[in-house]
């Protein structure tokens, strides 16, 4: 881990204990002579300089005294060179990187790249796995479904957006999950609901569909943003928040402290963003109050990268882990996690999306 981010090491210093000697409890030390070696008479040399000391600590003068025998002067001169030649610098002790380290090793990862930053289309491409609630297009219970989704947002030389949906897969919630689905929060990923119909029948093949291409088209929450704020994003993290706290304003109560939830992770991918603004992103989010690193967290792909959580943004009995890349610069996925104050147990992946790439393209979507 520690050769992902940008690690602080701690040394620990450990230096020998001063020497004090008393005329009743004479010290068994002896001195060397200020080239580092015993005195060649055998004799103790007298005291001199201890600014001068090899060491570079200062000591008080010796007490020790001519009348101490020279057997026990011998034997601490011996002591003192073998305490020399036994002694090294310690090695450095190191620490976990925090979920600060990691965000900010991350973004400057995405300062770093050299992606294309224009195109015809920003690409989105993730796999998502979530509940959808009981209503009249899913049936009398909520299910679990697992999805991916294409997503084309048109840029400036580009057509209309759209995005696809394929159903990879659906399951009945049991009981106890049917419950613990109560506690969601209600204003959820945006792109979750959307497009809830194509999962009903099951697996199938991708299927185009205007409610999830409304859901994902230049959307901040469900606020529509355009192509030119986005460009105009400031990359001072504080006026970054600003920025996106008032475009929230213009349609919401509340700030990142209860949309957060939602916004963050269309900032961190699935918005077209120029790679300074997204850095900017990521030092905003570690600045953010209850920031954590997470370990080693497997995504929804399979893939492993480093966890980090913040709590609140909106959510109670939840909270948001992303999954990010500090070396390569890149988010690979966000999980929502339980908190165990609800009715998850603690550590519960209650809905997931894992990015397969995310870039700007000149290709045409199909279909």
């Amino acid at each position: 881990m520690t050769d992902l981010t940008r690690v602080v090491g701690e040394i620990d210093e450990n230096p020998p204990p001063t020497r004090e000697e008393t005329d009743e409890n004479p010290s068994a030390d002896g001195e060397l002579s200020p080239d580092g070696k015993p005195s060649s008479d055998g004799k103790p040399s007298p005291a001199r300089d201890e600014t001068a000391s090899p060491s570079g600590r200062r000591r008080g003068p010796s007490r020790m005294g001519v009348g101490v025998p020279l057997a026990l002067a011998a034997i601490g001169v011996a002591v003192a060179v073998a305490l020399s030649v036994g002694s090294a610098t310690p090695e450095p002790r190191r620490h976990a990187p925090t979920g600060r380290d990691l965000l900010l090793a991350t973004a400057t990862a995405v300062d770093s790249r050299t992606d294309t930053t224009t195109g015809r289309y920003w690409h989105v491409v993730k796999t998502g796995r979530y509940a959808l609630p009981a209503g009249s297009s899913v049936g009398k219970d909520p299910i679990e479904v697992r999805v991916r989704d294409e997503i084309w947002i048109a840029g400036r030389g580009g057509g209309r957006s759209v995005a696809y949906r394929q159903c990879l897969g659906t399951r009945p919630l049991t009981p106890a999950e049917r419950t613990a689905h109560l506690d969601r929060p209600s204003q959820a990923w945006p792109a979750d609901s959307a497009a809830a119909p194509i999962c009903t029948a099951g697996s199938g093949p991708a299927v185009r569909n205007a409610d999830l291409t409304a859901a994902t088209d230049y959307r901040l929450a469900d606020v529509a943003v355009s192509p030119t704020w986005l460009d105009h994003l400031s990359t001072e993290p504080a006026v970054l928040r600003r920025q996106v706290e008032a475009k929230l304003a213009t349609a919401h109560q509340g700030g990142l402290g209860v949309y957060g939830h939602v916004v963050l992770p269309q900032l961190t991918t699935d918005l077209p963003l120029r790679p300074e603004v997204r850095a900017a992103v990521l030092r905003m989010m570690a600045g953010l109050p209850g920031v954590r690193a997470e370990g080693t967290v497997r995504d929804a792909l399979g893939r492993t990268g480093e966890g980090v959580a913040i709590g609140g943004l909106g959510l109670t009995t939840t909270e948001l882990r992303w999954i990010v890349d500090p070396r390569g610069g890149g988010v690979l996925g966000v999980q929502e996690v339980a908190t165990g104050r609800g009715r998850h147990p603690a550590g519960a992946v209650v809905a997931e999306k894992a990015y397969a790439s995310a870039a700007w393209t000149n290709d045409a979507p199909g279909g």
